[in-house]
């Protein structure tokens, strides 16, 4: 296997975690909401968080010839995304809005991640498989930050 490939597929594997971080705090983040749209746009995304997993993981058994058993991965948050951590969050009395903030951050952190996996991509199938994931993510933020305007 070549060392690019071998990248491909690490950055595969953190792209999975970081969408299983997303998933479980969406989870979270509607079980905390007393609001009915909110707890709906949360179970939305949660449920649209395990697609992409499903997504990349298809994308990782072409790359690496087998698909990942996401049980056995720990969520991780994206590469550079500053909260704290999913424990932390859940010690904490946060509001919905305070949560919607956070979904905000997720997804600019996703759209910003999947960007730069593009950038270093030099194969047609993987710029097309980023700028994808880019789009969804993208249409993740303006709905958060449509919910968070809302809000306010």
């Amino acid at each position: 296997m070549s060392e690019a490939n071998e990248n491909i597929i690490e950055e595969l594997v953190r792209a999975l975690q970081a969408e299983k971080y997303a998933k479980e705090f969406f989870e979270w983040a509607k079980s905390i909401s007393t609001n009915d749209g909110t707890k709906e746009i949360f179970s939305f995304f949660a449920q649209e968080e395990e697609s992409h997993i499903r997504l990349i993981n298809k994308q990782l058994a072409k790359k690496a010839g087998e698909e990942w058993k996401i049980e056995d991965l720990r969520p991780e948050k994206f590469p550079g995304l500053d909260i704290p951590s999913k424990e932390e969050l859940m010690e904490k009395d946060i509001s919905e809005k305070e949560a919607i903030d956070i979904a905000i951050k997720i997804e600019e952190s996703a759209i910003k991640f999947y960007k730069e996996l593009l950038s270093l991509s030099v194969d047609e199938e993987d710029k097309k498989f980023y700028s994808d994931f880019i789009t969804f993510e993208q249409g993740h933020y303006d709905q958060f930050k449509k919910k968070y305007e809302e809000m306010s």
